[in-house]
């Protein structure tokens, strides 16, 4: 994924030229372009992480949360479903799981147009296969990505799930402590979980917003 950054990033300034550009990215993404920019070269003139779902040393305080939230994605993604016939069935699901209860209207359609694909027979599948999507969760485990706010060579933020909401995810936590611990600019949406931006879209983008107008940033 982190060769793949790099090549999206490669193209898009041979195409359009060398400008100002911000990143945003979440979740698995968002650890992505963390081990792109430490090991490969900061490309941003500003770069903002929604909730990455990094793990922190064996040892410290959030380790065993993040092992148990990896694992539990883990086993949730090889239980569901891969076939559909088409995505409004899919959309269904997710709207009828009180975890997505709190998603903005509209959010279920589109996650579930955004996931799928047309199958070469009859109805939708899955574009990440279930068993591809179980391994890299588990892959967390394995990669060692804890890095101080000051590696990057370029202003960062994260932009992370409530800690304090009930039922908190493993990331709310996580990204609380590599805050407090590494030195890096952190704000937490009140009342969200780890897919922040379709529960509370508005305060995600003043979030991001504000962040850029520290910088100096136009958009």
């Amino acid at each position: 994924m982190t060769l793949d950054l790099e090549r999206v990033v490669r193209q898009v300034t041979a195409r359009l030229g060398t400008k100002p550009t911000v990143g945003a990215f979440h979740s698995m993404s968002a650890r992505t372009a963390m081990k792109h920019a430490v090991e490969l070269g900061f490309p941003w003139a500003a770069l903002l992480l929604f909730d990455p779902p990094n793990v922190p040393p064996p040892g410290h305080r959030a380790h065993e949360i993040m092992n148990v939230f990896e694992h539990r994605l883990a086993e949730w993604a090889m239980r569901r479903p891969d076939h559909f016939q088409d995505p409004s069935e899919l959309a269904r699901q997710y709207a009828e799981a009180r975890a997505h209860v709190t998603w903005v209207p509209g959010a279920h359609a589109l996650m579930a147009r955004a996931v799928l694909q047309q199958d070469e027979g009859d109805g939708w599948r899955l574009s990440c296969p279930r068993e591809l999507e179980a391994s890299i969760y588990l892959q967390a485990m394995t990669l060692n990505l804890w890095p101080p706010g000051d590696a990057y060579g370029g202003p960062v933020k994260l932009i992370a799930a409530d800690p304090d909401a009930p039922g908190a995810p493993g990331p709310a936590f996580a990204n609380k402590a590599l805050a407090e611990d590494l030195g890096y600019a952190y704000a937490a949406i009140p009342g969200t979980g780890h897919l922040l931006q379709i529960q509370k879209p508005a305060e995600c983008r003043r979030a991001m917003l504000a962040f850029l107008d520290e910088h100096g940033i136009r958009y």
